[in-house]
């Protein structure tokens, strides 16, 4: 594919603002002015059974109906406006263009960007624990992987005393390259700095960052001689600019690293992982997402003994998180303002 295109990040309000907030742009212009136009909104539907989100949302604004949708049935108040708090589209109900506002219940709205009937005119999202999730998750594996755990406990087992084979690494002594800048990408960068790595981020411009010890451009990184990266963390959204994105001419510029990809499965061609495993670029990769979930049966990553996988687990939406966040981005529009967690505003141009 060609990767000279823009494929990082559109202009921001914030970090993680517009697009996706990692660094990759999904295409969507950014149509930013000093004014929202969103109008105050009277209902909100939860087209999930939300029940602490509900009733959170519930005691925070008394003066709103928040009505659960889970039915599919929304039914408008004459021309009031409403709010739609979702995942996405789910086959009942995929046109939100009468809504004011939907808030998606996700930080992860790639299901409402590739549904061309659902097109709301407002679309904000949820961040909120995420990133510290998918930190906890790369932390995990990622000293089960340095400390040896897997050999510990073989050796254990078969009562095996070998004091210098079971000896780990140490996390001073290493560097990692993340793939996704924005809150996610930053807060596992955070999280791997205080184990005294260095972290190395990859986006479209060269820039002081927030977690990171320096961030890259991936033409930096293809020109030059391979660099030792002991850790390649993948933590991109699903979108046109980042599908595939992780292919072999990127693979290989990396020696013996450990790989783990808590983005979307999307941005790693698996055949080009087996290819670069194979040539020693990549040493184990732990696969919390994958090109087709659930990943089926007869999937060969399965019986890889250098692939962990796991059911894209790394991470989870909280209730108390969605509601927070719809909260967040209400305050904001009603006083006029761009909430942080804003995608589009397709008001902003008219």
């Amino acid at each position: 594919m060609n990767k000279s295109r823009s494929w990082f990040e559109a202009p921001t309000i914030t970090d993680f603002a517009p697009i996706d907030q990692s660094g990759f742009s999904c295409g969507r212009p950014a149509l930013y002015n000093d004014v929202m136009s969103t109008p105050f909104i009277t209902r909100a539907f939860l087209l999930e059974h939300r029940p602490v989100t509900m009733a959170m949302l519930r005691e925070a604004r008394p003066d709103l109906e928040i009505i659960d949708a889970s039915d599919g049935n929304i039914t408008p108040d004459g021309d009031a406006p409403y709010a739609v708090i979702t995942f996405g589209p789910d086959g009942r109900i995929n046109d939100f263009s009468e809504a004011a506002w939907v808030h998606c219940a996700g930080a992860g709205y790639d299901k409402i960007v590739v549904n061309a009937d659902f097109d709301p005119p407002v679309l904000t999202r949820t961040i909120g624990t995420l990133g510290n999730q998918l930190a906890e998750y790369v932390l995990a594996y990622y000293l089960r992987h340095t400390q040896n755990m897997a050999l510990r406990e073989r050796l254990a087992a078969n009562r095996d005393w070998q004091n210098k084979q079971a000896l780990g690494d140490y996390a001073f002594t290493h560097r990692a390259l993340i793939f996704g800048t924005g809150p996610m990408g930053a807060t596992i960068a955070k999280y791997l700095s205080n184990l005294g790595l260095e972290t190395i981020g990859v986006a479209r411009s060269a820039r002081a960052v927030d977690g990171f010890d320096r961030v890259i451009t991936l033409e930096d990184l293809q020109g030059h001689a391979p660099e030792r990266f002991n850790l390649v963390v993948l933590a991109l959204p699903d979108n046109d600019a980042t599908r595939g994105l992780i292919d072999l001419s990127v693979l290989t510029q990396f020696r013996n690293s450990l790989l783990i990809n808590v983005g979307r499965g999307t941005a790693l061609p698996e055949a080009d992982l087996f290819k670069a495993l194979d040539a020693g670029h990549i040493v184990h990769a732990v696969l919390d997402v994958q090109e087709t979930e659930p990943l089926p049966a007869s999937s060969p990553l399965w019986d890889d003994r250098r692939i962990t996988i796991t059911p894209h687990v790394s991470g989870g939406t909280r209730q108390e998180d969605i509601a927070e966040a719809f909260l967040e981005c209400l305050k904001a529009l009603e006083n006029g303002e761009k909430p942080d967690l804003l995608v589009w505003d397709k008001g902003e141009n008219q």
